[in-house]
């Protein structure tokens, strides 16, 4: 988590750590061309893109993966700065895999998230 300016563009999507993890977590649904790509410069603009390339069906789960990417990412750039975590990737799948297996999943949208697919 680089020192660069904390927009919210900057935190969950521009740097190099960001575009790993939502690479990471749309391949745990097989979705790796949705992933922000290095020209993307606003996160509203590339979750608009993102809404919109998915089909209607299964929009509401690619909605719903992101609020969760966002989420995760947000709780664990706290971890980082109030307790210390290093940053890393997998720190923040791990966050993002707690939610799903603690049944906050559910609110995301993923209930339908099969639990023998390995996360990390």
């Amino acid at each position: 988590m680089a020192n660069a300016a904390e927009t919210i563009d900057h935190l969950l999507l521009q740097c190099v750590f960001r575009r790993e993890f939502w690479f990471c977590l749309f391949s745990w649904i097989g979705l790796q061309a949705f992933p922000p790509q290095p020209r993307e410069t606003s996160f509203h603009f590339w979750w608009k893109k993102v809404s919109n390339a998915a089909s209607d069906m299964l929009r509401k789960g690619t909605n719903s993966l992101i609020i969760l990417g966002a989420w995760s990412l947000w709780t664990y750039r706290n971890k980082c700065v109030f307790d210390g975590a290093a940053p890393n990737v997998a720190g923040a799948l791990a966050v993002a895999e707690d939610e799903i297996k603690e049944g906050r999943g559910l609110w995301w949208g993923l209930e339908d998230y099969p639990s023998s697919m390995p996360l990390l």
